[in-house]
């Protein structure tokens, strides 16, 4: 999926996966997002990518991919 997230390039996109997801488990998450990554910077968008990781199992955290929206569209309150 790392190269379909790839596509995006160069948008902004930020991926939010959660350390204990029986799921999506993180060392697939990670690899999968580091092709992304890889792909963003061969775009020019590095700043663009954000992978964040909860510290607990499936969910969306909030905070941590919120902040990383803001960071990657430049977005301010």
């Amino acid at each position: 999926m790392g190269d379909i997230a790839g596509l995006i390039a160069p948008r902004p996109l930020v991926i939010v996966n959660g350390l204990h997801d029986g799921i999506f488990p993180i060392d697939a998450a990670r690899a999968q997002a580091d092709i992304t990554r890889s792909l963003y910077e061969q775009a020019g968008a590095a700043g663009a990518f954000r992978h964040v990781v909860g510290q607990e199992g499936h969910r969306f955290y909030a905070d941590l991919g919120w902040a990383a929206f803001d960071q990657v569209t430049g977005w301010k309150d």
